[in-house]
């Protein structure tokens, strides 16, 4: 019977991953939260069914675990099917109400195979009582190679394709139980189950492609895309980073160039764009490697650091992926460029399909590429550069914030420090994006900059200067003071452009919104203010959170405040809901959606047990689990979130905790029992004492390794990570079995509902932990 749940709680694991990366390529990044939720609350209604039909189950244990996990790969694959099939749009939930009842359905849909996991690995805890070290061990090592597995399989194939050997797994999860059966039985045991375990193996392999294939939201970026005559997807490619899609649209050419000059009256050569799970990656222009570049680059705001600092000097460009920065850097003839790009296969089209169609620019002889993180290149360079570009700001930052979950370590103040660092002297630092009014990402990122500048001991009010356009903004931090021959440059590129000054050492109101005019140059005060003695009630007093980012609060686009919330409401309907961070409300709203559930769920088999037996000891019990349940789940969310900065991609770092923690709570989890025998008088106190002493001890520990370990190659920081983990996984495996034997031996029916309990008390805490995060 381990073998069976192993296999089952792996591809329990390995679904939850996949469905993780599906909803960053359906929806965006933010529901991968929902998916670890509902997950767990699978787990938790899981035991509220075991604990009403506890008796009549354990009875036909057999049968009924067979046919729970059975049932697992069926389900599935057609929940997902099915919550395909809902319409749902979250960007309007802030004004259409009922979408929050569309996402509460998809939410339960796919709920319904973590219960069938759930049931029948809380129905094997409970029928084999005196074996609960083995059966939670074998639970906990199978979901670590199940997210192995996962991450193995998303590098390989798309992850439509993991969902049928998730299937397949539960499938084999019931034959291995059928054939356990059989041996305990002698070989009696009549062939059902094993009929109905090939039946799932058949219906995984037989299961309609098309009904797998992810169909992305329509509001994305790439479904916009291909709506254009003649559009057509030439080149993809897929791992854990993103699922790339590059489109070309020969009738009618893409020209994307944001914030170019009405100056301009060029033409913009013809583009392919590249898309990463539905919005615009990178922008790939015709010959943008030839010589001479395409001359319309001068003529965006992102062309002024180059003006300033590239000709024939050394330069880095971070996000090289997309393209711009390195064609500048070429145009301004540096004769030393670094393309930096975390994500190898946009680099491999840029240097495959797309080369030819680009001018071979990452060939040129003057371009080194460095295929890895922005965050990791900064640790490992060396300088001195003439000039680093920081990559861009986007991703909803002027229309609706669905990135506002997402970690961003390249834009907070640490990563601006280092830069800074690396940069020689009348060196600059530079970083572009979009522009909203109000202005929010601008001014955080302009608080960012002052305060890594205020680290360095330089005056942010003599090395900081910015411009904008009317929909984007550009930020320069110099290692000198920027000096009158700087300053001229910025001001003539401006004014020949018709771009606003937004900041340089010794600039007057007046000078400031002459060509974009808005009703007052709120960019130009807020900097001001910003670089004043008041800076810290600007940032208090402001009605978005444009507090600098660091790595400890590393959500960039994190803009909403609860104050806020009414004023914006009111505003909904004229305009205002493009500035509800809708991805944090959505993650506020999934927490109120999963403890309504949950206390439904969990309460309902506890009135069912005190009529049954008053004094049950029943709060005891339950209380114990619940802390539990959110302890564990909040150290592995709280490591998820340092280790991406580590590992460089949430995703990664999500398959790394989940396998680590597991794996080695596992085996914690199997020595559980010969350390009662050592320990018979107080071991659960024992262990609790040593998870919060290691806990404490690793908050040191991980900012050591963090230190020295993030310029490693991936394939040290990999096993580095693991090593961090292993120590307080293994204490974290005990608990439970410690606590659930003991309940066994006095209360045996209260197992089902521990289990549950400590199910639901997970899904709390996956959501809350991400919200006290942000």
């Amino acid at each position: 019977m381990p073998l069976a749940v192993a296999l089952l709680s792996g591809a329990a694991l390995a679904y939850q991953l996949l469905l993780m990366r599906l909803f960053s390529i359906l929806q965006w990044h933010h529901f991968a939260y929902m998916v670890i939720s509902l997950a767990l609350l699978g787990y938790g209604a899981s035991g509220a069914l075991l604990t009403l039909f506890r008796r009549p189950l354990l009875e036909r244990f057999e049968t009924a675990f067979t046919v729970l996990a059975a049932l697992f790969g069926p389900l599935a694959l057609g929940c997902f099917s099915l919550a395909q099939s809902v319409r749902v749009n979250p960007l309007a939930a802030v004004w259409e109400p009922r979408q929050l009842g569309a996402v509460g359905a998809v939410y339960l849909i796919l709920a319904l195979p973590f219960v069938a996991a759930g049931a029948a690995i809380g129905l094997a805890l409970a029928r084999f009582e005196g074996s609960v070290h083995r059966i939670y061990r074998a639970d906990l090592v199978g979901a670590a190679l199940g997210a192995a597995a996962a991450i193995v399989l998303l590098y390989l194939r798309p992850p439509d394709v993991g969902l049928r050997a998730v299937g397949a797994a539960g499938g084999l999860a019931a034959l291995a139980a059928w054939l356990a059966t059989r041996r305990r039985a002698g070989g009696g045991r009549g062939a059902r189950g094993g009929a109905l375990a090939l039946a799932a193996l058949l219906l995984s392999a037989l299961w309609p492609g098309a009904w797998l294939e992810p169909k992305m939201s329509e509001y994305k970026a790439l479904a916009k895309a291909l709506a254009v005559p003649g559009a057509e997807v030439i080149a993809e490619r897929s791992s854990p980073r993103a699922a790339l899609a590059a489109v070309a649209s020969p009738r009618i050419p893409f020209r994307l160039a944001p914030g170019l000059s009405f100056a301009y009256s060029g033409e913009i050569p013809e583009q392919i764009l590249i898309f990463g799970d539905g919005e615009i990656a990178a922008v790939v222009d015709r010959g943008a490697g030839s010589d001479p570049s395409p001359p319309y680059l001068g003529f965006l705001p992102a062309a002024l650091p180059f003006e300033l600092s590239a000709q024939e000097g050394r330069v880095a460009v971070l996000g090289a992926g997309g393209g711009t920065g390195l064609a500048l850097a070429l145009a301004h003839e540096a004769r030393e460029i670094h393309a930096v790009e975390g994500d190898p296969r946009l680099l491999e089209l840029w240097t495959g399909e797309l080369a030819d169609f680009a001018g071979r620019p990452h060939a040129n002889p003057r371009v080194e590429v460095h295929a890895v993180d922005a965050r990791a290149f900064l640790s490992s360079a060396r300088g001195p550069f003439d000039l680093v570009v920081m990559p861009p700001v986007g991703e909803g930052v002027a229309s609706g914030t669905a990135a506002s979950l997402r970690e961003r370590y390249e834009h907070t103040v640490e990563a601006l420090s280092r830069a800074i660092e690396l940069t020689a002297p009348g060196g600059v630092v530079a970083v572009d994006g979009e522009l909203a009014a109000p202005p929010r990402a601008s001014l955080k990122l302009v608080a960012a900059g002052a305060e890594a500048l205020d680290r360095a001991g330089l005056d942010p009010r003599r090395h900081l200067a910015a411009i904008r356009s009317w929909n984007r903004f550009v930020l320069i931090l110099g290692r000198s003071e920027l000096a009158a021959e700087a300053i001229a440059t910025t001001r003539a590129f401006a004014g020949e452009r018709a771009f606003d000054l937004a900041y340089y050492p010794g600039m007057t109101e007046s000078e400031a919104n002459r060509f974009h005019l808005l009703a007052e140059p709120e960019l130009y005060l807020g900097i001001a203010a910003l670089l004043g003695p008041e800076r810290d009630r600007f940032l208090r007093d402001y009605k978005f959170d444009i507090r600098p980012a660091t790595d400890d609060r590393p959500y960039f686009l994190h803009f909403f405040r609860w104050r806020t919330l009414g004023e914006l409401l009111e505003l909904r309907t004229t305009g205002g809901a493009a500035f509800l961070d809708w991805g944090y409300l959505v993650l506020a709203t999934t927490l109120a959606q999963a403890a309504v559930a949950g206390l439904v769920l969990i309460l309902l088999p506890l009135w069912w047990l005190r009529r049954r037996s008053p004094d049950s000891g029943a709060g005891r019990v339950g209380l114990y689990f619940l802390c539990l349940g959110i302890g564990f789940l909040s150290l592995e969310i709280a490591f998820i979130q340092r280790l991406t900065l580590f590992l460089a991609h949430p995703l990664l770092a999500a398959g790394v905790v989940l396998a680590g923690f597991l794996l080695f709570a596992g085996l914690g989890s199997g020595a559980s029992k010969r350390f009662e025998r050592l320990l018979p008088a107080a071991p659960i106190p024992i262990v609790a004492a040593g998870i919060v002493g290691l806990a404490l001890l690793e908050l040191l520990l991980l900012r050591a390794l963090f230190a020295t370990g993030s310029a490693w190659p991936l394939g040290l920081r990999l096993p580095a990570a693991l090593f961090a983990i292993a120590p307080l996984a293994f204490l974290l495996g005990m608990p439970f079995p410690l606590g659930l034997r003991r309940v066994a031996a006095s209360r045996a029916d209260l197992v089902p509902w521990a289990w549950g309990v400590n199910g639901w008390a997970s899904v709390l805490a996956a959501v809350l932990a991400t919200l006290l995060a942000v």
